[in-house]
């Protein structure tokens, strides 16, 4: 179990972190597109 564990988390975490930072950038965007519509093209 221990084993298995680690190599499902050895592959998905690192895959968890990129979603997690592409979803933050995108929360981002639409609220800086949000405060200054000006910016958006």
């Amino acid at each position: 179990m221990g084993g298995v564990f680690s190599e499902w988390n050895r592959f998905f975490y690192p895959v968890f972190l990129v979603l997690n930072s592409l979803c933050f950038g995108y929360n981002r965007c639409l609220q800086l597109r949000k405060s200054y519509p000006n910016l958006s093209p």
